[in-house]
């Protein structure tokens, strides 16, 4: 595992590996080959870093949710996106999109892989959270939980769906 460290300045990117692990004596030398970014300032690489470029921020009004009952109603919501599988929670579904970005400037979408070789890792602090307030809807309400929705609210499940789609 390692973690990499993708900086922005004076026009700029720099990437630079922060911490590896492993033994003296067995380390590998890691190449990162693809970038992929969906955010709210850019849904892709080019878009992402003219916005950061111009100091443009990706704060809007939210449309995804009520926010009425707030005093702030601004966030950083990914706007005007859709994806084809809708059974997959929206962080599933950005991550999905993101590592489509990532494969294609990679230019390993269509190399016979060596899986050993390739892994994802992604960093988030929670699951699919419109599936957990599903979840959590569903058992206030008395119904039985969902296995579908059980297997989106998990950590792991966007980096799943990610090694699934590229196995």
């Amino acid at each position: 595992a390692m973690i990499v460290l993708s900086t922005y300045s004076r026009g700029n990117w720099s990437r630079r590996i922060i911490m590896e692990s492993g033994s003296i004596m067995n380390r590998r030398r890691v190449v990162i080959t693809g970038m992929g970014v969906l955010c709210a300032n850019g849904v892709n690489v080019a878009e992402f870093h003219k916005a950061l470029s111009e100091g443009r921020s990706g704060i809007k009004e939210a449309t995804l949710f009520d926010t009425s009952a707030y005093s702030f109603r601004g966030l950083g919501e990914i706007q005007n996106f859709a994806w084809p599988d809708a059974s997959l929670d929206r962080a599933s579904q950005l991550a999905l999109a993101a590592a489509a970005e990532a494969v294609e400037d990679a230019g390993i979408h269509s190399v016979n892989r060596d899986r050993g070789r390739i892994g994802v890792v992604i960093g988030t602090t929670c699951g699919g959270v419109t599936s957990h307030e599903r979840l959590v809807r569903a058992s206030t309400d008395g119904c039985d939980a969902d296995a579908v929705l059980l297997d989106e609210v998990s950590l792991h499940v966007m980096a799943k769906h990610i090694a699934d789609r590229y196995e």
